[in-house]
């Protein structure tokens, strides 16, 4: 059975130190800024599961990430999450 409420995105690759302190920063919806708790990040290995699913719109959700490495902020803004629940029906 597939869980339709909840999925993983792999932690990223990187070259060089560490990264950690991983923060979602900022989460957009059709250029719209939006305010939900169905995607969670590991502050420690940067994995982003969505849970609930079933209760975000469906489109592509832009993810802005944070991250700390050799004590240096990173800032990545615009990673794509496509979020798609009729492909379950």
């Amino acid at each position: 059975m597939i869980d339709t409420a909840s999925a993983k995105i792999s932690a990223p690759t990187y070259i060089g130190a560490t990264p950690a302190d991983f923060t979602i920063t900022n989460i957009i919806l059709e250029n719209e800024s939006v305010n939900t708790e169905s995607f969670v990040i590991d502050a420690t290995t940067g994995e982003i599961e969505i849970k609930n699913s079933d209760n975000l719109a469906v489109g592509l959700y832009h993810l802005s990430i944070s991250c700390v490495s050799n004590g240096k902020t990173y800032n990545f803004a615009d990673a794509g999450c496509s979020i798609n629940n009729e492909a379950f029906g």
